[in-house]
């Protein structure tokens, strides 16, 4: 039997099986949710797809999985915005999961839009 990350069918059926799964239970996706019907764990779901390389049906799977965890962090940010009644999760999971985070620029300099208006 071949791994799941050697068959992009196996890998769709578990992404829909995540899917079927937070519609049930009016959940945002998450990418521990498809690492669960996976399978697998959220680590070794992002070791995976931060490989390169491999036979074109690993590409297949490692492509549709990006998808799927650009899917997964979508629809935090819009769970958090529509129905959540607290900023905190979807704060946190975004800043663990989203590449979001706080603090200044690169450059550590504070930037106002329509700064030149003010005069």
């Amino acid at each position: 039997m071949r791994s799941i990350w050697e068959n992009p069918q196996k890998a769709q059926e578990a992404v829909e099986e995540a899917k079927a799964y937070i519609r049930e239970q009016k959940a945002p996706l998450t990418i521990e949710r498809l690492a669960a019907s996976l399978g697998v764990s959220r680590s070794e779901l992002n070791r995976r797809l931060g490989e390169s390389g491999g036979s074109p049906a690993q590409q297949k799977v490692r492509a549709l999985l990006k998808k799927a965890c650009a899917e997964a962090v979508a629809s935090v940010v819009e769970f958090g915005l529509l129905k959540g009644n607290s900023p905190t999760m979807p704060i946190f999971y975004l800043k663990s999961n989203g590449g979001y985070g706080d603090g200044e620029n690169e450059e550590g300099e504070v930037h106002i839009t329509g700064e030149e208006d003010l005069e």
